[in-house]
């Protein structure tokens, strides 16, 4: 995992800290980059969706409001695993990182449809993969994700992937 790329071994992480097995301050890692510090995730847990249910994870988030302008959690995909959509509520924003030539659009509405009940208003996308996409910036486009989550609503099935 990132955590050996980086030369740490079994450094503690929110796991340990949800479990009372470590502190905020002992689990950061401060300074990866400037202006960065980085909490791994910690020991892997059969249980990850009642430890992301406790009081104790959002109690953890408002003390790291204190310390960083930014806070930025990286989740398994929504579809895989349901850790995401518990963390939703506790978030200003979800960004999606959809990969041109791999998501497939029904993945795409059908993760639209899970998170909109909760984030419908700071929902945002990074389309992967796309340098052969040319945009202008005197040209935007948008439209209500309501209506992109209805454009390719599951229930159809499109096995369509995101392409050019």
């Amino acid at each position: 995992g990132l955590a050996a790329r980086l030369g740490y071994v079994n450094p503690p992480g929110l796991t340990e800290i949800l479990r009372d097995k470590a502190t905020f301050e002992q689990a950061v890692i401060k300074g990866i980059r400037p202006n960065l510090d980085l909490l791994f995730a910690g020991e892997r847990s059969i249980n990850s969706t009642e430890l992301l249910s406790t009081p104790s994870f959002h109690e953890l988030l408002t003390k790291a409001r204190l310390s960083y302008d930014f806070i930025v959690v990286d989740t398994a995909p929504i579809l895989v695993l349901p850790d995401a959509l518990l963390m939703i509520e506790h978030v200003d924003a979800v960004l999606l990182s959809v990969m041109r030539r791999h998501t497939l659009l029904a993945s795409v509405a059908e993760t639209l449809n899970s998170i909109m009940p909760h984030k419908s208003d700071n929902t945002f996308f990074v389309l992967n993969q796309s340098a052969s996409i040319q945009l202008s910036g005197a040209y935007r486009y948008s439209f209500p994700r309501s209506k992109l989550a209805k454009k390719y609503d599951t229930t159809g099935g499109s096995d369509r992937d995101i392409a050019s």
